[in-house]
């Protein structure tokens, strides 16, 4: 549960200043749409409950410490715009974390080079967070960030290469370029033994044959260029420097000149066309540095520095796609009703169009018949009360209650009241929210269930009773979705 994140890049590497509010701005829709909120207070006959508030934005920036869908609180975290960075402390491995791993994600495509996010000590490629920032936000930015062997070489450059090795690197074994950096590393950090020997490894039973197939047809090229540059060591009239020379040159060669008849046929009296040939067709970076380096008794990284300024390899361009926000955040359609709008209306299931549409037929019959105002402030007191006390942590919209006060003698409000009322009584949801209130291990414990909320499991959570509790009190709190439900 001790989970953090961290940017890794250039110290003089920063978002630009002309471009500070512009990412605020950006990060402040975006965290908004991922659930993220505040907590505050609100009084009642002397009593405090605590309620959720929308991020503020101020001068600073702003801050958040609750994430809607995962219903629970984390450490602080946010963007300083005078200083124009994305923070967090603890995020967690639940929502909470996804939406700040996504907010630094966004970061990201503010700074130059290649910033790199380290999860816990993993270093992640953010793929999906990227698709969910541009569906959420109507952007288009590029993938960009695929080739670990570049982050790698990063984290040479600022001395910290030795905290991490290739199993840090392992979400990108699934990407073109990732799968080649891997390599690079493997191979730069192991040796090519043990690249092979990787490579070689049984089909994984989540591996498709197509890839499992690439894979070895990778461990076959690497032993062919192994082969190949032994061979012509071997059989090579000329000073052993001599060979190391013209290695060097074909692959530079290889990198700079791509296809070229003229050349292939120049490397070609040597034997070395194929070699030439599968350098630049796959983009073999560290790979061959590291093979040069083994054949030549070399250090790989005095090879490096012959090639590194044109062994690269271009980025892929990825296919993108429509990231939602219930798939990003594992929640139903249904659990969105804070966030429903005129202008981008959710497609709630049938049995929610169902229900919204048996409230309003409640509603209309509790105006028609009547609505008791005596007494309004203890009434909703007492509905706030059992609402905590048989569904547990009822969180309400602070901007709701206060709306409430304001309109205390309207009778719209106190309907409205008396059907959350009426919702939280429903045996069904009463019984399904009782399984919070059960002792989980009789046998060596006697608390409850929600007294460990922290690590209880989302089946108890957000079960039936607790989902029609959340989902109420947030069409409560959304002002356009109440309208079209109830009319005000």
């Amino acid at each position: 549960m001790d989970t953090f994140i961290s940017r890794i890049k250039r110290d003089n590497v920063e978002v630009p200043q002309e471009k500070r509010k512009e990412l605020g701005e950006k990060l402040y829709r975006l965290m908004t749409m991922g659930g993220m909120m505040v907590l505050d207070y609100f009084s009642l006959f002397d009593k405090k409950y605590i309620t959720l508030k929308p991020i503020q934005f101020n001068d600073n920036g702003f801050y958040f410490t609750y994430n809607y869908f995962e219903d629970d609180i984390w450490e602080s975290a946010g963007y300083n715009e005078k200083k124009g960075y994305f923070w967090s402390n603890k995020i967690g491995n639940s929502q909470f974390g996804l939406a700040v791993v996504a907010g630094y994600t966004l970061e990201r495509e503010y700074l130059s080079g290649i910033p790199i996010i380290d999860l816990n000590g993993s270093i992640r490629t953010c793929w999906g967070s990227l698709m969910w920032v541009n569906t959420a936000l109507g952007e288009s930015y590029k993938f960009k960030h695929d080739d670990p062997w570049e982050q790698y070489l990063i984290l040479k450059e600022l001395g910290k290469e030795n905290n991490y090795s290739a199993d840090n690197f392992t979400c990108f074994w699934d990407m073109l370029n990732g799968f080649r950096g891997m390599m690079d590393i493997i191979a730069v950090t192991q040796g090519i033994p043990a690249l092979i020997e990787e490579l070689d490894k049984p089909q994984r039973s989540d591996e498709s044959d197509s890839n499992y197939k690439f894979r070895l047809e990778r461990k076959e090229d690497i032993e062919f260029l192994l082969l190949k540059i032994n061979q012509f060591k071997d059989s090579s009239t000329v000073p052993v420097q001599e060979q190391y020379e013209y290695m060097i040159s074909l692959v530079r060669n290889a990198f700079i000149l791509s296809y070229d008849k003229d050349i292939l046929e120049k490397y070609e009296a040597n034997d070395l066309d194929v070699l030439y040939y599968r350098i630049f067709i796959y983009g073999y970076t560290g790979v061959i540095g590291r093979i040069i380096a083994d054949v030549y008794s070399k250090d790989f990284w005095e090879v490096w520095e012959r090639i590194k300024d044109v062994a690269k390899r271009e980025p892929n361009d990825h296919a993108s796609y429509a990231f939602e926000t219930d798939e990003m955040f594992f929640v139903s359609k249904d659990d969105l009703v804070y966030y429903w709008r005129r202008e981008k209306p959710i497609d709630f299931s049938d049995e929610m169009q169902e229900w919204l549409h048996s409230l309003k037929i409640r509603f209309n019959e509790i105006m028609a018949q009547g609505v008791d105002m005596h007494s309004p402030l203890k009434r909703i007191k007492n509905i706030m009360d059992f609402a905590e006390e048989h569904y547990f942590q009822a969180y309400f919209f602070n901007d709701f209650l206060n709306e409430t006060m304001e309109h205390i003698v309207d009778s719209k409000y106190m309907a409205l009241w008396q059907l959350f009322d009426e919702v939280l009584h429903v045996p069904e949801n009463l019984k399904a929210a009782s399984v919070l209130f059960e002792i989980d291990h009789p046998q060596i414990s006697t608390s409850r269930r929600c007294d460990h909320w922290f690590w209880l499991d989302d089946e108890y959570k957000f079960n039936k009773g607790r989902q029609s509790m959340r989902r109420f009190i947030a069409l409560m709190a959304n002002n356009e979705l109440r309208n079209e439900v109830f009319g005000f």
